[in-house]
């Protein structure tokens, strides 16, 4: 009994180290493949479902009753149900990316239409309501105050955060010139941009005086610095398995 529990516990403790490191893409093996001396450099033997079931518990031989098959199957529903997950996960992120990327589509093509229409493309001013002028581009952009980017353009999520990150230091700048009005939408829209990637902010839902606006301030940099090391933290977990 002590050895079917150290071979489910082993096999179990394997398969939710998948789902902790968070494996990009699945492997699916083939004949022997779970076989460390398989020679496949390709398939780690521990995180892969393997196609002969008794392999996924360590063993060479199918269980002869019926508490070693529960085992067995246990330990590939539990296999199958972590690797559909993060299937389902990169499933996710390249549909968020190809909408992005239609979005970033659409905007171009409108703009070249725009621009053979006549339509200038430099910058305008607009004057805030506290007084003296930001640069400003055009209402579709979400860099709407003189030195931000436009972070929505982004299809890669790291390079997203730093750009927000990088967004905070001409919104600061604004606070500092006492230009809330200016910081306050240039946050708006670098919230909408970490909405678009599952991050959200309570803090920021009401940008509406200097409290507010300084109090989202010191939230979003937080919470981007906090997503940037998580984000290069996973990476280089898997970068390390």
């Amino acid at each position: 009994m002590k050895t079917k529990n150290r071979i489910f516990n082993k096999s179990l403790l394997r398969t939710l180290g998948v789902a902790a490191v968070l494996m990009p893409v699945a492997a699916f093996a083939a004949g022997t493949g779970c076989d460390e001396d398989s020679g496949n450099d390709f398939i780690n033997p521990e995180l892969a479902l393997c196609s002969t079931h008794v392999y996924n518990i360590g063993g060479i031989e199918n269980p002869k009753n019926d508490a070693e098959k529960e085992i067995m199957r246990d330990v590939v529903a539990l296999k199958t149900t972590v690797m559909t997950q993060q299937m389902y996960k990169q499933y996710e992120y390249l549909e968020s990316m190809l909408k992005r990327f239609r979005t970033q589509l659409e905007k171009a093509v409108l703009t070249t239409k725009l621009q053979a229409a006549g339509a200038s493309d430099d910058t305008d001013s607009y004057s805030s309501s506290s007084g003296g002028s930001y640069s400003s581009r055009n209402n579709n952009s979400y860099a709407v105050i003189e030195g931000a980017k436009d972070c929505n353009e982004k299809l890669d999520k790291l390079e997203a955060l730093q750009c927000v990150q990088s967004n905070l230091g001409v919104v600061l700048n604004a606070l500092n010139n006492r230009k809330v009005s200016d910081a306050s939408r240039q946050l708006t829209k670098d919230v909408q941009v970490l909405n678009s990637w599952e991050i959200k902010l309570t803090s920021c839902n009401t940008l509406s005086g200097d409290s507010a606006v300084r109090s989202c301030f010191q939230s979003l940099r937080t919470k981007v610095a906090t997503e940037i090391d998580d984000y290069k933290k996973a990476q280089r977990k898997i970068d390390m398995d």
